[in-house]
């Protein structure tokens, strides 16, 4: 375990481990297991790691709690998985159900790029401003109700135009016949911005 000087420290002593300076334990391990937050991978990285790493990393921590989550209650998800070099076929974790699919690091973190800071971001604004024009109404018809989970959980279920059924006629009117109105061009930047 490499680790600063802290209460992580403290408590991977009393659990029978030695843990050592990041710099050092990077220099003696052959595998890598970066396992921490995202907002600090860049300055550990380019400060203690790279000029003491061999080959091999693997990252673990940033992956969120649903992840997690299922992976402690044995309950598979599908996945991308890049074995960049020297595969050994022993991959364990999310390998064991509903598919994976392969990929490379740098298409991964395209997606991720792609989620968090163009589609996620987008339907963030949306409901930001739904509640500025709607106020009140719009937090009865999408948050306290859970529709938007309850769609999203059928689009994963069922994609995107099977799931309509589960809507009015008058819904399935409204959705497909406005979807094309918004500017593809627009959207198509800001996604292609973040691959």
């Amino acid at each position: 375990i490499g680790n600063i000087v802290d209460d992580h420290a403290t408590q991977a002593r009393e659990d029978g481990f030695n843990p050592l300076s990041i710099e050092e334990i990077v220099r003696q391990g052959d595998i890598l297991m970066l396992l921490i937050s995202d907002a600090d991978q860049q300055t550990v990285w380019n400060g203690k790691i790279r000029t003491n790493i061999k080959i091999n990393i693997a990252r673990g921590y940033g992956c969120g709690v649903g992840i997690r989550d299922r992976y402690v209650q044995n309950i598979p998800y599908p996945c991308f998985i890049s074995v960049e070099k020297d595969a050994s076929s022993t991959a364990i974790g999310a390998t064991r159900g509903d598919g994976t699919v392969g990929s490379s690091c740098r298409e991964e973190a395209g997606i991720d790029l792609f989620a968090e800071q163009a589609l996620w971001s987008e339907i963030m604004a949306i409901c930001r401003e739904d509640y500025h024009v709607l106020h009140e109404a719009i937090l009865f018809d999408t948050y306290l109700s859970k529709e938007p989970a309850e769609i999203f959980e059928n689009v994963a279920d069922e994609q995107f135009v099977k799931q309509l059924k589960y809507h009015s006629p008058t819904s399935h009117y409204g959705q497909l016949s406005t979807m094309n109105r918004h500017d593809r061009k627009n959207i198509h930047g800001k996604i292609s911005m973040c691959s």
